[in-house]
């Protein structure tokens, strides 16, 4: 009575679909291909032998043993369709031919071939009772039902297209089914493509067309009790709105939608994406205590379930590792990431460009924490696997390319910073044109040398080229405007126009200031450029005033070496001023020794001379280029991209 009733998956997976699968992935070229084709084929062959069990289980409760309804049979076998659908559809976009035209879109498949599959929906979800009665029941009209059946099959590719990467080729897919959705008239389908639309076009980086979309089709979902489709477009809204669109206030409302959905459904990997995405909004927002708070109740739910997946584990415990590097928790960050990097090799390979985003998060925290040697290191293993996984001029090989120039110029190997800045300026020029906020990271950043090099008229042109940049790209409250304020006050003060510096120094300081729980160490160096600004001006007790808040925040904040010399030696200036007494006859020796010995350790170059050399990392945007994540792409795309 049950025989039979694999055999709809088991054609999908046949020996040679099986073949062909591999040899698509292996034939990329990719140094990491062949790893990722044996965790492929293991992970779809384990969803097959899953949905083979689910089928006949399903068969035999209701005709053999007489447990369950004939009625909740079919809705279980309806539940194991869409399942089988899926399949299907991520079958044939990973064994399809390379695509002839690859130059023009990058065949990404093995790169995301491994998550793809993780992410296939959970057989195991056709196995709950309240979970499969809870769905929309079909079309009444057959002719309908029909149509509808064909039209979810495109629809299904469409996805795949998507979670394998191919984001352009999906969109086109998804976009030309809508219409056709809608004339059919089947509401729940119209959702589905609506929704799907939206989180594709997200993926393109159409964010502000994205919202509209997504809205619409949440509304929808929701109207026709779709909670599970509902939330997956909430927690996009969340990451556009807020990380992409900077409307943190807009993201929180959404997060509140989709925490409601994801509560009522029970499902924890949808309660995990919520905390994570939420945590994401309040990292944004200048608020990384609360964005600690709700990383780690994510990662309580992913641990707490089994794990639910590497990119749930990986992202997470790199996520921890941002915020608690931001907060100058550093071996806690540090601690982390090493989790992140084991469970990316272990489960992604370590030659997987996802595991260079690890090494290059890794690299950036050891910066901060002035371990050069060690973040060294690490940027070179990023390097090294970006420059063999993806094509020349990748954006990613990009930002590891741009922590090494922070690195250098921390060094005071000023030529070398400048070549690498210079580098990347052109890589993102090529790929993204003059005006990517990209691009103006770079020419910040050589800014930056310009200003240590003794040229402050040419790095105030540096960064007011890079300002004006942000500024049109992502608006006047851009999350890069403490940077532009303090550059600004850096390279006035520099050129002997303290005046027009003091409003730039007070605003670095204000902007620093926001959020429940501002970064210690950002703080201390925006009342240190403050300090220096009013000491030139001769605004002696308000310089006394800030300095001492300074040495104060830096008591509990982790600093690099070349920022607590400076501000030190800020701090020293003031006290003299505050004395008025010459200013070498007056100084305090032990902190003169302690300021002068740190900066000049901190000065040193390659060749072990000192030299001058003041780069604070508060400085330095691009050195920030840590990728956060966001939850897995099933529930809401990368906030950052793949793992950058």
């Amino acid at each position: 009575m049950c025989d039979g009733v694999e055999e709809p998956l088991v054609a999908a997976w046949t020996a040679e679909r099986r073949a062909a699968v591999e040899q698509a992935l292996r034939a990329s070229g990719r140094v990491y291909a062949d790893e990722v084709a044996t965790k492929v084929l293991a992970s779809l062959d384990a969803y097959t032998r899953d949905w083979v069990a689910s089928s006949q289980d399903a068969c035999a409760a209701a005709r053999l043993r007489g447990t369950q309804s004939t009625a909740l049979m079919d809705a279980r076998v309806a539940c194991l369709e869409r399942r089988r659908r899926a399949f299907t559809a991520l079958v044939d976009v990973l064994a399809a031919p390379a695509d002839a035209d690859a130059d023009k879109q990058p065949d990404l498949r093995v790169n995301r071939a491994i998550q793809a599959a993780a992410e296939l929906p959970a057989v195991a979800r056709c196995d709950e009772l309240e979970y499969v009665t809870a769905r929309v029941p079909p079309p009444d009209d057959e002719d309908v039902e029909r149509a509808a059946s064909a039209l979810e099959d495109r629809l299904a590719r469409a996805r795949a297209l998507g979670a394998a990467g191919q984001y352009g080729a999906g969109l086109e897919q998804a976009d030309a089914l809508l219409p056709e959705a809608e004339a059919l008239g089947y509401a729940p389908l119209i959702a589905e493509t609506r929704v799907a639309v939206g989180m594709l076009r997200s993926s393109t980086g159409d964010h502000a067309r994205a919202v509209e979309i997504l809205e619409r089709g949440y509304f929808e979902a929701e109207s026709l009790g779709m909670d599970e489709l509902a939330v997956h477009a909430a927690l996009r809204l969340v990451g556009d709105h807020a990380a992409r669109l900077q409307q943190i206030e807009t993201g929180l409302r959404w997060s509140e939608h989709a925490r409601a959905k994801a509560t009522r459904l029970g499902d924890p990997s949808l309660r995990a994406g919520v905390f994570n995405n939420v945590a994401m909004v309040h990292s944004v927002a200048g608020e990384p205590e609360r964005a600690l708070e709700s990383f780690e109740a994510a990662l309580e739910l992913v641990e707490r379930n089994g794990g639910m997946g590497v990119q749930n584990v990986r992202a997470i415990h790199d996520n921890l590792g941002i915020v608690l590097r931001e907060l100058g928790r550093v071996d806690e960050a540090l601690a982390h990431q090493r989790l992140a990097l084991e469970a990316s090799s272990r489960e992604l390979g370590p030659r997987h460009p996802d595991t260079a985003s690890v090494w290059n998060n890794i690299g950036v925290t050891y910066l901060d924490k002035g371990a050069y040697d060690e973040a060294e290191r690490a940027f070179e293993a990023a390097l090294a696997i970006r420059r063999e996984a993806l094509d020349p001029g990748h954006p990613f090989i990009g930002s590891t390319l741009m922590n090494m120039g922070n690195l250098a110029s921390a060094r005071c190997q000023l030529a070398r910073a400048v070549e690498l800045y210079e580098e990347v300026e052109a890589m993102l020029r090529a790929r993204f044109g003059p005006e990517h906020p990209s691009v103006a990271s770079t020419v910040n950043n050589v800014g930056n040398v310009q200003l240590q090099q003794d040229e402050p008229a040419r790095a105030l042109e540096s960064f007011t080229r890079a300002c004006a940049v942000w500024v049109k790209a992502l608006g006047e409250d851009h999350r890069y405007a403490d940077l532009c304020a303090m550059n600004h006050a850096r390279a006035l003060l520099g050129t002997g126009r303290a005046a027009e510096a003091l409003p730039y120094a007070q605003r670095t300081l204000a902007l620093r200031s926001r959020g429940e729980s501002p970064n210690p160490g950002d703080l201390a160096m925006a009342l240190t450029h403050l300090t220096d600004v009013e000491l030139s001006l001769e605004m002696v007790k308000e310089a006394g005033e800030h300095s001492a808040r300074a040495l104060a925040l830096a008591e509990t904040a982790v600093m690099e070496p070349g920022d607590v010399a400076h501000l030190r030696f800020t701090a020293a200036r003031a006290l003299w001023a505050a004395k008025r007494a010459p200013a070498r006859a007056r100084e305090p020796p032990s902190l003169r020794a302690t300021a002068c010995g740190a900066r000049a350790r901190a000065a040193r170059s390659s060749s072990g001379s000192p030299r001058r050399c003041d780069a604070p990392r508060s400085a330095r945007p691009a050195h920030a280029v840590q990728q956060k994540v966001t939850a897995p792409s099933a529930v809401a795309a990368p906030v950052g991209g793949s793992a950058s």
